[in-house]
């Protein structure tokens, strides 16, 4: 079985409630462009969305659950240094070259779920995906034959003893950020990781613990996890021990605004957008090692319906909303703010469906516009 890369987009059509009436805003594969404004009119014009055709074919690659088009490829491919579209199809992630040529660089776990993408700005740059509750990480610039996928050693869940299981993921000033599915933490990976040294423990810290006897006869263990050194006058001469040991408890921020689960997290440019199922909050990194993440924006109103659905757009973050305000709504959320930018038709459209929180969301520049094209899979509709 093979499958196909489309390398453009169809869109969809809308109309008034009454049959009677036809919509001015109903278009069949056309979009309106402003040409011309002057003081007293504006001129506009509808333009033609074009069809899809086969940019590639991948023979024997499953579905497809996933793209992402990387900022840089190996110097000695085809792509010379720019761009590089990267596929997950099935359990296999495939390097998709300009030329229409292909390259498998391995397997990661698969669930047959949407998977997540985040790149990291360091050098050299890394490619990271979640799938199937975990964490991949592959070198953006190694050339083919030499790329290889590596798991990463997933934190253990603030205050519990076992791993977290993300499901979304994003990446903000060098560091790669993930959720933990049904909980409201969110984790971070060290500064700069992953960068291909000690990737297994990029969302861990390098920490001295100690163990001793206190004056008084206590034991302090190494499993208390004690990271300071006591002072000299606390502790019996001769039973001061130290150890370093990985810590991966430590790099996590709850969302503190409401208890509702993390659901989908997307970062865009300076600020980081969180998303709960009945509300989000907005984030902005700044220049601590300990707290690089500070919240700036949020609201109780407004949370997300369907977690993939989420999109950059023009610097903003476009997504499928879910709360007493925002039902079947499809917001855009910025640092000024949040919009309402579907219509009613639209909204009503989709509360008739059968399910719509499997919903994934992707964005595609054209002519220099941007559009948003939302994918309900359970209905077979692309808008």
């Amino acid at each position: 079985m093979s499958h196909n890369i489309i390398g453009s987009f169809t869109g969809g059509t809308c109309r008034y409630r009454d049959a009677g009436f036809v919509s001015h805003e109903e278009t069949v594969n056309m979009f309106e462009e402003t040409i011309e404004t002057t003081d007293t009119y504006t001129k506009k014009i509808l333009r033609s969305v074009e069809g899809t055709s086969v940019f590639a074919t991948l023979e024997g690659a499953g579905p497809c659950r996933g793209m992402h088009v990387a900022t840089c490829s190996p110097e000695s491919s085809v792509n010379a240094g720019d761009e590089l579209l990267y596929g997950v199809f099935g359990s296999s992630l495939y390097r998709v070259y300009q030329d229409g040529s292909y390259f498998l660089v391995g397997d990661v776990s698969n669930n047959g779920e949407i998977v997540s993408f985040a790149e990291t700005s360091g050098v050299p740059g890394y490619l990271c995906i979640c799938s199937n509750h975990q964490v991949y990480a592959v070198n953006l610039t190694l050339p083919d034959g030499e790329a290889s996928i590596s798991a990463l050693t997933l934190p253990v869940r603030a205050g519990g003893t076992d791993n977290i299981s993300p499901t979304m993921m994003t990446a903000l000033n060098y560091r790669i950020i993930v959720n933990d599915s049904g909980k409201d933490y969110f984790y971070y990976s060290e500064l700069g990781k992953p960068n291909g040294t000690d990737d297994q423990h990029a969302f861990y810290q390098y920490k001295t613990r100690y163990a001793y006897t206190k004056k008084d006869g206590t034991e302090v263990a190494f499993s208390d996890n004690q990271y300071y050194a006591p002072s000299e006058d606390s502790y019996v001469d001769g039973t001061l021990q130290k150890e370093d040991v990985w810590m991966g408890s430590l790099n996590f921020i709850k969302a503190e605004f409401r208890n509702d689960p993390i659901v989908a997290i997307k970062a865009v440019d300076a600020f980081m957008l969180v998303l709960g199922s009945s509300t989000y909050q907005i984030y902005q990194w700044q220049d601590s090692l300990y707290t690089p993440y500070i919240t700036t924006g949020k609201t109780s109103s407004i949370g997300c319906k369907a977690p993939k659905s989420a999109a950059e757009v023009n610097g903003r973050v476009v997504f499928l909303g879910s709360s007493s305000t925002g039902y079947n709504s499809i917001w855009s959320v910025g640092e000024d703010g949040v919009t309402r930018i579907s219509k009613d038709w639209l909204e009503r459209r989709i509360s008739t469906m059968t399910r719509s929180d499997d919903a994934f969301g992707y964005s595609y520049t054209k002519d220099g516009h941007q559009f948003y094209l939302i994918s309900f899979p359970t209905e077979d509709v692309t808008d």
